[in-house]
Protein backbone atom coordinates (compact mmCIF):
# COMPACT_ATOMS: atom_id res chain seq x y z
CA UNK A 1 0.00 0.00 0.00
CA UNK A 2 2.84 2.43 0.85
CA UNK A 3 4.59 1.84 -2.46
CA UNK A 4 1.37 2.19 -4.46
CA UNK A 5 0.54 5.50 -2.77
CA UNK A 6 4.10 6.74 -3.23
CA UNK A 7 3.77 6.22 -6.96
CA UNK A 8 0.48 8.15 -7.04
CA UNK A 9 1.85 11.03 -4.92
CA UNK A 10 4.96 11.29 -7.15
CA UNK A 11 2.85 11.50 -10.31
CA UNK A 12 0.52 14.07 -8.72
CA UNK A 13 3.39 16.27 -7.52
CA UNK A 14 5.00 16.18 -10.96
CA UNK A 15 1.65 17.11 -12.58
CA UNK A 16 1.54 20.32 -10.53
CA UNK A 17 4.31 21.70 -12.76
CA UNK A 18 1.83 21.49 -15.64
CA UNK A 19 -1.49 22.23 -13.88
CA UNK A 20 -0.94 24.02 -10.54
CA UNK A 21 -4.69 24.22 -9.90
CA UNK A 22 -4.74 20.45 -9.35
CA UNK A 23 -3.29 21.18 -5.91
CA UNK A 24 -6.81 22.22 -4.82
CA UNK A 25 -7.68 18.49 -4.56
CA UNK A 26 -4.74 17.72 -2.24
CA UNK A 27 -6.77 17.55 1.02
CA UNK A 28 -9.09 14.98 -0.52
CA UNK A 29 -6.23 12.90 -1.90
CA UNK A 30 -4.17 12.99 1.31
CA UNK A 31 -7.23 12.13 3.38
CA UNK A 32 -8.04 9.18 1.12
CA UNK A 33 -4.43 7.91 1.35
CA UNK A 34 -4.49 8.12 5.15
CA UNK A 35 -7.79 6.23 5.25
CA UNK A 36 -6.40 3.46 3.02
CA UNK A 37 -3.28 3.10 5.17
CA UNK A 38 -5.37 2.83 8.33
CA UNK A 39 -7.53 0.21 6.61
CA UNK A 40 -4.44 -1.78 5.55
CA UNK A 41 -3.01 -1.69 9.09
CA UNK A 42 -6.33 -2.79 10.53
CA UNK A 43 -6.54 -5.71 8.06
CA UNK A 44 -2.99 -6.81 8.85
CA UNK A 45 -3.42 -6.68 12.62
CA UNK A 46 -7.00 -7.57 13.37
CA UNK A 47 -8.71 -9.26 10.46
CA UNK A 48 -9.10 -13.06 10.76
CA UNK A 49 -7.05 -15.18 8.29
CA UNK A 50 -7.39 -18.77 7.09
CA UNK A 51 -5.85 -21.11 9.72
CA UNK A 52 -4.91 -23.82 7.17
CA UNK A 53 -2.99 -21.33 5.04
CA UNK A 54 -1.01 -20.20 8.08
CA UNK A 55 -0.14 -23.80 9.02
CA UNK A 56 0.97 -24.61 5.48
CA UNK A 57 3.20 -21.51 5.52
CA UNK A 58 4.54 -22.60 8.93
CA UNK A 59 5.50 -26.06 7.61
CA UNK A 60 7.19 -24.50 4.57
CA UNK A 61 9.17 -21.87 6.50
CA UNK A 62 10.29 -24.20 9.33
CA UNK A 63 10.80 -27.35 7.21
CA UNK A 64 8.34 -29.57 9.12
CA UNK A 65 7.07 -31.58 6.12
CA UNK A 66 3.37 -30.99 6.79
CA UNK A 67 3.77 -31.85 10.49
CA UNK A 68 1.93 -28.71 11.66
CA UNK A 69 -1.01 -29.35 9.32
CA UNK A 70 -1.23 -33.01 10.37
CA UNK A 71 -1.00 -32.17 14.08
CA UNK A 72 -3.80 -29.67 13.70
CA UNK A 73 -6.00 -32.20 11.95
CA UNK A 74 -5.33 -34.98 14.60
CA UNK A 75 -5.53 -32.72 17.65
CA UNK A 76 -9.24 -33.24 18.05
CA UNK A 77 -9.01 -36.96 18.92
CA UNK A 78 -6.38 -37.65 21.65
CA UNK A 79 -7.53 -41.27 22.37
CA UNK A 80 -5.11 -42.79 19.85
CA UNK A 81 -1.57 -43.05 21.28
CA UNK A 82 -0.04 -42.64 17.83
CA UNK A 83 -1.84 -39.36 17.28
CA UNK A 84 -0.80 -38.14 20.74
CA UNK A 85 2.85 -38.92 20.04
CA UNK A 86 2.68 -37.25 16.63
CA UNK A 87 1.34 -34.09 18.20
CA UNK A 88 4.02 -34.11 20.91
CA UNK A 89 6.72 -34.62 18.28
CA UNK A 90 5.47 -31.68 16.24
CA UNK A 91 5.40 -29.38 19.28
CA UNK A 92 8.96 -30.49 20.14
CA UNK A 93 10.18 -29.74 16.62
CA UNK A 94 8.59 -26.28 16.75
CA UNK A 95 10.29 -25.55 20.05
CA UNK A 96 13.71 -26.47 18.64
CA UNK A 97 13.45 -24.33 15.47
CA UNK A 98 14.72 -20.75 15.36
CA UNK A 99 11.81 -18.58 14.27
CA UNK A 100 13.94 -15.48 13.57
CA UNK A 101 16.14 -17.49 11.18
CA UNK A 102 13.46 -19.53 9.41
CA UNK A 103 10.63 -16.98 9.45
CA UNK A 104 12.07 -13.48 10.05
CA UNK A 105 9.55 -10.80 11.07
CA UNK A 106 10.67 -7.57 9.36
CA UNK A 107 9.34 -4.78 7.11
CA UNK A 108 9.83 -5.13 3.38
CA UNK A 109 13.05 -3.60 2.09
CA UNK A 110 13.12 0.26 1.78
CA UNK A 111 9.60 0.52 3.24
CA UNK A 112 10.78 3.13 5.74
CA UNK A 113 12.34 5.24 2.98
CA UNK A 114 9.19 4.94 0.90
CA UNK A 115 7.00 5.98 3.87
CA UNK A 116 9.22 9.01 4.59
CA UNK A 117 9.16 10.05 0.92
CA UNK A 118 5.37 9.68 0.86
CA UNK A 119 5.07 11.93 3.92
CA UNK A 120 7.28 14.59 2.27
CA UNK A 121 5.26 14.53 -0.95
CA UNK A 122 2.00 14.79 1.01
CA UNK A 123 3.42 17.84 2.81
CA UNK A 124 4.36 19.36 -0.57
CA UNK A 125 0.85 18.76 -1.91
CA UNK A 126 -0.78 20.35 1.15
CA UNK A 127 1.52 23.38 0.91
CA UNK A 128 0.69 23.77 -2.79
CA UNK A 129 -3.00 23.56 -1.87
CA UNK A 130 -2.78 26.52 0.51
CA UNK A 131 -0.79 28.54 -2.02
CA UNK A 132 -3.26 27.82 -4.82
CA UNK A 133 -6.24 28.48 -2.58
CA UNK A 134 -4.84 31.87 -1.58
CA UNK A 135 -4.30 32.69 -5.25
CA UNK A 136 -7.81 31.60 -6.16
CA UNK A 137 -9.38 34.02 -3.69
CA UNK A 138 -10.66 37.22 -5.35
CA UNK A 139 -8.34 40.14 -4.74
CA UNK A 140 -10.31 43.32 -4.33
CA UNK A 141 -8.84 46.67 -5.16
CA UNK A 142 -9.59 49.58 -2.81
CA UNK A 143 -12.11 50.90 -5.32
CA UNK A 144 -13.89 47.53 -5.52
CA UNK A 145 -13.99 47.41 -1.74
CA UNK A 146 -15.62 50.83 -1.77
CA UNK A 147 -18.11 49.63 -4.40
CA UNK A 148 -19.09 46.55 -2.40
CA UNK A 149 -19.35 48.67 0.74
CA UNK A 150 -21.75 50.95 -1.15
CA UNK A 151 -23.73 47.85 -2.19
CA UNK A 152 -23.94 46.85 1.48
CA UNK A 153 -25.27 50.33 2.24
CA UNK A 154 -28.06 49.69 -0.28
CA UNK A 155 -29.00 46.50 1.58
CA UNK A 156 -28.90 48.36 4.91
CA UNK A 157 -31.32 50.86 3.40
CA UNK A 158 -33.60 47.91 2.59
CA UNK A 159 -33.38 46.79 6.22
CA UNK A 160 -34.52 50.21 7.39
CA UNK A 161 -37.39 50.16 4.89
CA UNK A 162 -38.42 46.67 6.02
CA UNK A 163 -38.59 47.80 9.64
CA UNK A 164 -40.46 50.99 8.75
CA UNK A 165 -43.04 49.52 6.35
CA UNK A 166 -43.18 45.93 7.74
CA UNK A 167 -42.79 44.56 4.20
CA UNK A 168 -42.91 40.75 4.25
CA UNK A 169 -41.59 40.41 0.67
CA UNK A 170 -38.67 42.68 1.46
CA UNK A 171 -37.94 40.65 4.60
CA UNK A 172 -37.78 37.44 2.54
CA UNK A 173 -35.48 39.02 -0.01
CA UNK A 174 -33.12 40.19 2.72
CA UNK A 175 -33.02 36.63 4.09
CA UNK A 176 -32.05 35.35 0.62
CA UNK A 177 -29.30 38.00 0.41
CA UNK A 178 -27.65 36.94 3.68
CA UNK A 179 -24.94 34.71 2.05
CA UNK A 180 -24.10 37.47 -0.43
CA UNK A 181 -23.77 40.04 2.35
CA UNK A 182 -21.54 37.69 4.35
CA UNK A 183 -19.24 37.42 1.34
CA UNK A 184 -19.16 41.22 1.08
CA UNK A 185 -18.24 41.62 4.74
CA UNK A 186 -15.57 38.89 4.48
CA UNK A 187 -14.09 40.49 1.34
CA UNK A 188 -14.49 37.26 -0.66
CA UNK A 189 -16.97 38.52 -3.24
CA UNK A 190 -15.90 38.65 -6.89
CA UNK A 191 -17.31 41.19 -9.29
CA UNK A 192 -18.80 38.52 -11.58
CA UNK A 193 -20.46 36.78 -8.65
CA UNK A 194 -21.97 40.10 -7.57
CA UNK A 195 -23.34 40.74 -11.08
CA UNK A 196 -24.91 37.26 -11.24
CA UNK A 197 -26.48 37.69 -7.78
CA UNK A 198 -27.84 41.14 -8.67
CA UNK A 199 -29.29 39.82 -11.95
CA UNK A 200 -31.11 37.04 -10.12
CA UNK A 201 -32.40 39.50 -7.56
CA UNK A 202 -33.56 41.83 -10.33
CA UNK A 203 -35.52 38.96 -11.93
CA UNK A 204 -37.27 38.22 -8.62
CA UNK A 205 -38.14 41.88 -8.14
CA UNK A 206 -39.57 42.06 -11.65
CA UNK A 207 -41.63 38.90 -11.05
CA UNK A 208 -43.03 40.40 -7.84
CA UNK A 209 -43.96 43.59 -9.66
CA UNK A 210 -45.77 41.63 -12.36
CA UNK A 211 -47.68 39.77 -9.66
CA UNK A 212 -48.75 43.07 -8.07
CA UNK A 213 -49.83 44.39 -11.47
CA UNK A 214 -52.04 41.33 -11.92
CA UNK A 215 -53.79 42.10 -8.60
CA UNK A 216 -54.07 45.84 -9.22
CA UNK A 217 -57.35 47.75 -9.39
CA UNK A 218 -55.81 50.37 -11.68
CA UNK A 219 -57.12 48.86 -14.97
CA UNK A 220 -60.65 49.09 -13.55
CA UNK A 221 -60.27 52.54 -11.97
CA UNK A 222 -62.11 54.43 -14.73
CA UNK A 223 -65.00 51.95 -14.78
CA UNK A 224 -65.27 52.05 -10.99
CA UNK A 225 -65.27 55.86 -11.00
CA UNK A 226 -68.12 55.82 -13.56
CA UNK A 227 -70.13 53.58 -11.22
CA UNK A 228 -69.75 55.90 -8.21
CA UNK A 229 -70.04 59.28 -9.98
CA UNK A 230 -73.87 59.33 -10.45
CA UNK A 231 -74.47 58.66 -6.73
CA UNK A 232 -74.74 61.92 -4.74
CA UNK A 233 -72.13 62.15 -2.00
CA UNK A 234 -69.75 59.74 -3.76
CA UNK A 235 -68.30 62.18 -6.30
CA UNK A 236 -65.12 62.72 -4.29
CA UNK A 237 -64.59 58.96 -4.10
CA UNK A 238 -65.10 58.69 -7.86
CA UNK A 239 -62.62 61.52 -8.47
CA UNK A 240 -60.01 59.81 -6.30
CA UNK A 241 -60.54 56.58 -8.22
CA UNK A 242 -60.17 58.39 -11.53
CA UNK A 243 -56.88 59.88 -10.28
CA UNK A 244 -55.89 56.37 -9.10
CA UNK A 245 -55.27 57.83 -5.66
CA UNK A 246 -56.32 54.71 -3.77
CA UNK A 247 -55.07 55.96 -0.40
CA UNK A 248 -57.40 58.96 -0.59
CA UNK A 249 -60.17 56.72 -1.94
CA UNK A 250 -59.75 54.44 1.09
CA UNK A 251 -60.14 57.41 3.42
CA UNK A 252 -63.28 58.61 1.64
CA UNK A 253 -64.74 55.09 1.57
CA UNK A 254 -64.22 54.81 5.32
CA UNK A 255 -66.12 58.09 5.86
CA UNK A 256 -68.98 56.93 3.63
CA UNK A 257 -69.15 53.56 5.39
CA UNK A 258 -69.39 55.32 8.75
CA UNK A 259 -72.20 57.59 7.49
CA UNK A 260 -74.16 54.70 6.00
CA UNK A 261 -73.85 52.69 9.20
CA UNK A 262 -75.72 55.36 11.21
CA UNK A 263 -79.26 54.31 12.35
CA UNK A 264 -80.96 57.22 10.56
CA UNK A 265 -78.88 56.93 7.35
CA UNK A 266 -80.76 57.05 4.08
CA UNK A 267 -79.68 56.33 0.54
CA UNK A 268 -79.99 59.06 -2.11
CA UNK A 269 -82.70 58.67 -4.73
CA UNK A 270 -80.13 58.11 -7.48
CA UNK A 271 -79.10 54.90 -5.74
CA UNK A 272 -82.48 53.41 -6.66
CA UNK A 273 -82.03 53.87 -10.41
CA UNK A 274 -81.60 50.75 -12.50
CA UNK A 275 -78.77 52.12 -14.65
CA UNK A 276 -76.68 52.77 -11.54
CA UNK A 277 -77.27 49.21 -10.33
CA UNK A 278 -76.15 47.94 -13.73
CA UNK A 279 -72.91 49.94 -13.52
CA UNK A 280 -72.07 48.38 -10.15
CA UNK A 281 -72.97 44.91 -11.44
CA UNK A 282 -70.81 45.37 -14.53
CA UNK A 283 -67.87 46.63 -12.46
CA UNK A 284 -68.27 43.66 -10.09
CA UNK A 285 -68.24 41.23 -13.03
CA UNK A 286 -65.07 42.85 -14.39
CA UNK A 287 -63.30 42.54 -11.03
CA UNK A 288 -64.38 38.91 -10.69
CA UNK A 289 -62.99 38.08 -14.14
CA UNK A 290 -59.66 39.54 -13.06
CA UNK A 291 -59.58 37.38 -9.95
CA UNK A 292 -60.33 40.17 -7.43
CA UNK A 293 -63.03 38.32 -5.51
CA UNK A 294 -63.07 40.47 -2.35
CA UNK A 295 -63.54 43.74 -4.26
CA UNK A 296 -66.20 42.15 -6.49
CA UNK A 297 -68.13 40.84 -3.49
CA UNK A 298 -68.06 44.30 -1.84
CA UNK A 299 -69.52 45.95 -4.96
CA UNK A 300 -72.24 43.30 -5.22
CA UNK A 301 -73.21 43.88 -1.61
CA UNK A 302 -73.45 47.63 -2.26
CA UNK A 303 -75.51 46.97 -5.38
CA UNK A 304 -77.93 44.74 -3.45
CA UNK A 305 -78.20 47.27 -0.63
CA UNK A 306 -79.07 50.01 -3.14
CA UNK A 307 -81.70 47.80 -4.76
CA UNK A 308 -83.30 47.08 -1.40
CA UNK A 309 -82.90 50.65 -0.16
CA UNK A 310 -80.94 49.27 2.80
CA UNK A 311 -78.32 51.80 3.90
CA UNK A 312 -76.86 49.38 6.46
CA UNK A 313 -76.17 46.71 3.85
CA UNK A 314 -74.72 49.33 1.52
CA UNK A 315 -72.49 50.50 4.39
CA UNK A 316 -71.24 46.92 4.92
CA UNK A 317 -70.40 46.71 1.23
CA UNK A 318 -68.64 50.09 1.45
CA UNK A 319 -66.65 48.80 4.43
CA UNK A 320 -65.49 45.82 2.35
CA UNK A 321 -64.71 48.16 -0.54
CA UNK A 322 -62.66 50.28 1.84
CA UNK A 323 -60.55 47.20 2.72
CA UNK A 324 -59.97 46.46 -0.96
CA UNK A 325 -58.87 50.06 -1.53
CA UNK A 326 -56.53 49.82 1.46
CA UNK A 327 -54.97 46.66 0.03
CA UNK A 328 -54.51 48.42 -3.29
CA UNK A 329 -52.89 51.41 -1.58
CA UNK A 330 -50.42 49.03 0.09
CA UNK A 331 -49.73 47.38 -3.26
CA UNK A 332 -49.11 50.80 -4.81
CA UNK A 333 -46.62 51.64 -2.05
CA UNK A 334 -44.92 48.28 -2.52
CA UNK A 335 -44.81 48.80 -6.30
CA UNK A 336 -43.19 52.17 -5.73
CA UNK A 337 -40.55 50.56 -3.53
CA UNK A 338 -40.07 47.79 -6.09
CA UNK A 339 -39.55 50.35 -8.85
CA UNK A 340 -36.93 52.08 -6.75
CA UNK A 341 -35.28 48.74 -5.91
CA UNK A 342 -35.16 47.85 -9.60
CA UNK A 343 -33.57 51.24 -10.30
CA UNK A 344 -31.03 50.57 -7.56
CA UNK A 345 -30.19 47.12 -8.95
CA UNK A 346 -29.93 48.43 -12.50
CA UNK A 347 -27.63 51.23 -11.41
CA UNK A 348 -25.55 48.86 -9.28
CA UNK A 349 -25.08 46.44 -12.19
CA UNK A 350 -24.17 49.27 -14.55
CA UNK A 351 -21.70 50.76 -12.09
CA UNK A 352 -20.08 47.40 -11.34
CA UNK A 353 -19.59 46.83 -15.05
CA UNK A 354 -18.26 50.32 -15.77
CA UNK A 355 -16.32 50.91 -12.53
CA UNK A 356 -18.42 53.84 -11.32
CA UNK A 357 -19.89 54.66 -7.93
CA UNK A 358 -22.89 52.56 -6.82
CA UNK A 359 -26.53 53.66 -6.40
CA UNK A 360 -25.81 57.24 -5.55
CA UNK A 361 -28.78 59.12 -4.14
CA UNK A 362 -31.32 56.25 -4.30
CA UNK A 363 -32.99 55.22 -1.05
CA UNK A 364 -36.20 53.48 -0.02
CA UNK A 365 -36.30 55.57 3.15
CA UNK A 366 -36.20 59.38 2.74
CA UNK A 367 -33.15 60.80 4.46
CA UNK A 368 -33.49 63.73 6.85
CA UNK A 369 -31.90 66.99 5.92
CA UNK A 370 -30.01 66.96 9.21
CA UNK A 371 -28.07 63.87 8.21
CA UNK A 372 -25.04 65.74 6.99
CA UNK A 373 -21.88 64.19 5.69
CA UNK A 374 -18.69 66.25 5.47
CA UNK A 375 -18.08 67.44 1.94
CA UNK A 376 -15.05 68.53 -0.02
CA UNK A 377 -15.65 72.25 0.34
CA UNK A 378 -17.61 74.94 -1.43
CA UNK A 379 -17.42 74.87 -5.20
CA UNK A 380 -16.15 71.27 -5.42
CA UNK A 381 -19.44 69.97 -6.86
CA UNK A 382 -21.61 71.25 -9.72
CA UNK A 383 -25.28 72.02 -9.07
CA UNK A 384 -27.33 71.53 -12.26
CA UNK A 385 -29.79 74.30 -11.26
CA UNK A 386 -27.28 76.51 -9.51
CA UNK A 387 -28.73 79.77 -10.95
CA UNK A 388 -32.17 79.06 -9.47
CA UNK A 389 -35.43 80.58 -10.57
CA UNK A 390 -35.53 83.97 -12.20
CA UNK A 391 -35.99 86.86 -9.84
CA UNK A 392 -39.47 88.42 -10.00
CA UNK A 393 -39.63 92.12 -9.20
CA UNK A 394 -42.28 93.36 -6.80
CA UNK A 395 -45.50 94.38 -8.54
CA UNK A 396 -46.36 97.27 -6.22
CA UNK A 397 -44.30 100.39 -6.75
CA UNK A 398 -44.46 104.03 -5.74
CA UNK A 399 -43.84 106.88 -8.10
CA UNK A 400 -41.30 109.47 -6.97
CA UNK A 401 -40.59 112.82 -8.67
CA UNK A 402 -37.66 115.10 -8.21
CA UNK A 403 -38.04 118.80 -9.01
CA UNK A 404 -35.31 121.33 -9.43
CA UNK A 405 -33.43 123.59 -11.83
CA UNK A 406 -31.58 121.92 -14.64
CA UNK A 407 -28.03 123.20 -14.79
CA UNK A 408 -24.94 122.43 -16.78
CA UNK A 409 -23.37 119.00 -16.80
CA UNK A 410 -24.55 115.43 -17.25
CA UNK A 411 -27.76 114.31 -15.62
CA UNK A 412 -29.90 111.17 -15.52
CA UNK A 413 -33.70 110.97 -15.39
CA UNK A 414 -35.53 107.70 -14.72
CA UNK A 415 -39.31 107.34 -14.74
CA UNK A 416 -41.02 104.15 -13.56
CA UNK A 417 -44.78 103.61 -13.74
CA UNK A 418 -46.35 100.75 -11.81
CA UNK A 419 -49.53 100.82 -13.88
CA UNK A 420 -47.63 100.11 -17.09
CA UNK A 421 -45.62 97.07 -18.10
CA UNK A 422 -42.97 99.07 -19.95
CA UNK A 423 -40.30 101.16 -18.33
CA UNK A 424 -38.92 104.33 -19.85
CA UNK A 425 -35.47 105.62 -19.19
CA UNK A 426 -33.93 108.81 -20.35
CA UNK A 427 -30.37 109.43 -19.48
CA UNK A 428 -27.26 110.77 -20.86
CA UNK A 429 -25.56 108.30 -23.14
CA UNK A 430 -22.52 106.76 -21.55
CA UNK A 431 -20.65 103.79 -23.03
CA UNK A 432 -20.50 100.68 -20.88
CA UNK A 433 -17.03 99.69 -19.80
CA UNK A 434 -17.37 96.02 -20.80
CA UNK A 435 -14.09 95.76 -22.66
CA UNK A 436 -11.97 96.69 -19.67
CA UNK A 437 -13.40 93.72 -17.73
CA UNK A 438 -13.32 91.23 -20.61
CA UNK A 439 -9.63 90.47 -20.14
CA UNK A 440 -10.08 89.90 -16.42
CA UNK A 441 -13.06 87.62 -17.02
CA UNK A 442 -11.13 85.48 -19.51
CA UNK A 443 -8.25 85.13 -17.06
CA UNK A 444 -10.69 84.07 -14.36
CA UNK A 445 -12.34 81.51 -16.63
CA UNK A 446 -8.97 79.96 -17.54
CA UNK A 447 -7.62 79.98 -13.99
CA UNK A 448 -7.70 76.32 -12.84
CA UNK A 449 -7.24 77.28 -9.19
CA UNK A 450 -10.81 78.64 -9.19
CA UNK A 451 -13.44 75.89 -8.71
CA UNK A 452 -15.20 74.77 -11.87
CA UNK A 453 -18.65 75.84 -10.63
CA UNK A 454 -17.35 79.37 -9.99
CA UNK A 455 -15.72 79.57 -13.40
CA UNK A 456 -18.94 78.53 -15.10
CA UNK A 457 -20.87 81.14 -13.12
CA UNK A 458 -18.39 83.85 -14.21
CA UNK A 459 -18.67 82.75 -17.84
CA UNK A 460 -22.49 82.82 -17.60
CA UNK A 461 -22.49 86.30 -16.09
CA UNK A 462 -20.27 87.88 -18.73
CA UNK A 463 -22.19 86.20 -21.54
CA UNK A 464 -25.39 87.78 -20.19
CA UNK A 465 -23.94 91.31 -19.98
CA UNK A 466 -22.06 91.14 -23.27
CA UNK A 467 -23.34 93.96 -25.54
CA UNK A 468 -25.05 92.97 -28.79
CA UNK A 469 -22.81 93.00 -31.86
CA UNK A 470 -23.58 95.80 -34.34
Amino acid sequence: MVWAMLAGATAWTAALLWRPEWALGAPLGVGLAAALLVLAADAALFWQVDRRRVLLRLDRQLGLADAAVSADELAGDPRDEWRRRQLAHTVHDLADRSWDERWPRRWPRFTGLAAATLAVLCAVLISAYFVEKAGAQPRQTPFQQAQFQALEEVFKDWEQAEKKFDDRELRERLAELKPLREQILAGRLHEKEALVALSRLEEKLEATRRSLDAQSLEPSAAELASAFEPIPGMGALAAALRRKDFAQAEKLAAELAEKLSQPDAKLPEAAQKLENHQRFAKAADTLQQRGQEAASEALRKMEQGMKDGDASQTGEGMQGWKKSLGSQAKRDAEKQRLALQLSQMGQCKECLGSGQSLARGLSLVPKLATQHEPGKGAGSEIEPNRFGAETKLASSRTEEKLTGVLGTGDSEITTEKASERTREMASGARPAGFREYEKLSREAIEDESIPLAHRQAIRKYFEMIRPAEK
